[in-house]
């Protein structure tokens, strides 16, 4: 499977290429896509990169997915 790879915290690629077999295309397209309005609300609003660090992080737990 190839991965997107596209603006995402350090800790989020590295997680995604040692789990990249378990994971599902859903889960990379809906990744994708969450990632894509998180930049546009990004630009918008002007949040710093830590803010997004977290919306990532609470992604990741709605997910069910394993985070540092």
């Amino acid at each position: 499977m190839k991965l997107l790879y596209i603006k995402t915290p350090v800790w989020g690629q590295k997680k995604l290429e040692r789990q990249d077999k378990k994971l599902s295309d859903f889960f990379l397209k809906f990744f994708f896509e969450v990632n894509i309005v998180l930049e546009q609300k990004n630009k918008k609003r002007k949040k710093k990169k830590s803010e997004t660090i977290v919306n990532y992080r609470l992604l990741c737990e709605k997910m069910r997915f394993k985070c540092p």
